[in-house]
Formats: C-alpha cells, structure tokens, sequence
C-alpha cells in the first residue's frame, strides 16, 4: 500500500486490507426514534428498551448501531421470537 504527504511517500506491505465506511444514523431514523419514545446515544443511535419492547416496539438492525446483516437478522429473529411466545403465553 502506497500513501503519499505533502512531504513524504510511504510503502507497506500488508497481508490484507480492509476498508470501511463510517456511518451515522438518518435524520428521518432520528426523528422516528423521538417520536415513538425511543432514546437515542450521543452518536444519534437508537437504545434498545425493553419496556417499548413489551409494546411491540424493538430496536433492530443499524437503527441501533453500526452492525453487519448476520447481526441484524439475528436479532431480528431473536424480536420476532419473543413476539411470537409472548403471545402464547397471552392465551
């Protein structure tokens, strides 16, 4: 990898690389997480709560933070699940 300076260029050798993206929460993310209640970090992320949970509110995917897909279906699957027994147990 070659990165260059006003003064200077430098050479590496690396055995991989990975680049990145940053990422910060939407506007619209924002100002859907204020209106259903939902607090949100100093970053602008959504905080998961299980009380908006036990109202049928969950805070999934990177709404929550930054997070790869596995990640997001995992918990995805997780919400759904308690979803579903909370309602067998409401029977």
């Amino acid at each position: 990898v070659s990165t260059e300076t006003d003064t200077e260029v430098q050479e590496n050798e690396y055995d991989m690389v990975l680049l990145s993206v940053g990422m910060r929460p939407s506007g619209a993310a924002t100002e859907l997480a204020a209106t259903l209640g939902i607090r949100t970090d100093d970053r602008g992320f959504a905080i998961a709560n299980d009380e908006l949970a036990g109202q049928g509110v969950h805070v999934i995917g990177t709404v929550a933070g930054p997070m790869d897909i596995e990640e997001t279906a995992v918990r995805a699957m997780s919400a759904a699940a308690r979803v579903t027994i909370a309602k067998e147990v409401a029977k």
